[in-house]
């Protein structure tokens, strides 16, 4: 949907199926504030945050836009 974006899937392996699965992501940072190194917690906005019925694979997926506290950072950053 030309959007960069976080993307990973989570699987089912047992042998039943699951209903009414809700999925969280919380980006954990350290940060400088004040001369003091701080760690930040930020809750993902994720592009669906629950399913109905979860029988197999689920791609969970959080858009990196503008209010992404991802937006911007490189791969030294999140290093």
């Amino acid at each position: 949907q030309e959007i960069t974006g976080l993307m990973f899937r989570i699987a089912n392996s047992r042998k039943n199926q699951m209903i009414e699965v809700r999925a969280q992501v919380i980006f954990s940072r350290f940060c400088t504030e004040n001369g003091r190194v701080v760690r930040k917690f930020d809750l993902l906005k994720l592009e669906r945050e629950r399913v109905s019925f979860f029988p197999l694979a689920w791609t969970v997926v959080h858009p990196i836009d503008e209010s992404s506290p991802l937006y911007g950072a490189t791969e030294a950053d999140l290093a």
